[in-house]
């Protein structure tokens, strides 16, 4: 296993463009638009690839038979992180090497002592289904997300955990927050851009959850994607049922289905 230097990440994206999941993540990691980690099997030819993101999300893609770099995979997934993981792999064939290397630690129910496995939905956005939602009263009040929204918005999925600083998000991401009553409530923004791709993220302050704000802010979003001919990209964990069944109220369809691993 060997860190591979920032000047290298180039070495990555031909093997990466093979994987047919979403990878925007792991793409942002490679074209440094985010300080992530790639572990590799070799630092100048390099054939099997762990891409880390800071938010806890991974990659893992390449060829899966190499002794050396299996070794300290197994090690590493079975080593008590400080923080879950979230794993994905490519191709099919690294999930049946993990079945085998971890039939007796993983479950598909959460238990802190256990690897779990789930299920990540990717979606289609399908253009004719999406409908604008709007504000339903005059304290609703929706705006872009500015440097000051950026650096104090708090929560788990927020654009400064997806973007090294705010300047970069200003320059090269957009997001809009909507506030109730003058004070941020709900946010959707672009967490990763690979144009026309805008992947999408989504928080609600927990005092205002549970009043559809985040369908409001989201549909906003979307729409001004659309005005530019930008793709809006969704993806989530298929037992967040929330995030789930938003997507198709704001045009999104199920594509397909892969599992991932929270370690």
């Amino acid at each position: 296993m060997i860190l591979l230097e920032k000047s290298k990440y180039f070495l990555c994206e031909k093997a990466l463009e093979s994987v047919q999941i979403n990878h925007f993540f792991a793409l942002s990691v490679v074209r440094n638009h985010v300080n992530g980690q790639v572990f590799v099997n070799h630092a100048d030819n390099p054939e099997v690839f762990y891409v880390k993101h800071p938010y806890g999300m991974s990659l893992l893609f390449g060829k899966t038979d190499d002794e050396n770099f299996n070794n300290w995979l197994k090690k590493y997934i079975s080593d008590e992180k400080t923080k879950p993981e979230y794993l994905q792999a490519s191709p099919g064939s690294w999930d049946e090497l993990f079945r085998d290397w971890f039939s007796n630690i993983c479950s598909e129910t959460e238990n802190r002592q256990k690897i779990w496995l789930q299920t990540r939905a990717n979606f289609e956005f399908l253009p004719n289904e999406f409908h604008k939602y709007f504000p339903e009263t005059g304290n609703h009040e929706i705006v872009k997300i500015d440097k000051e929204i950026f650096e104090s918005f708090d929560g788990s999925v927020i654009p400064k955990v997806f973007w090294n600083n705010a300047e970069d998000f200003l320059q090269k991401g957009i997001g809009f927050c909507l506030k109730v009553k003058g004070k941020p409530a709900s946010i959707a923004f672009s967490s990763f851009v690979h144009e026309p791709y805008y992947e999408i993220g989504i928080e609600t302050v927990e005092e205002f959850r549970g009043n559809g704000l985040a369908k409001i802010v989201c549909s906003e979003l979307i729409y001004f994607l659309q005005k530019d001919w930008f793709i809006p990209v969704w993806s989530c964990r298929k037992g967040n049922s929330q995030s789930y069944y938003l997507a198709q109220k704001l045009g999104f369809k199920p594509s397909f289905e892969t599992p991932y691993y929270i370690l």
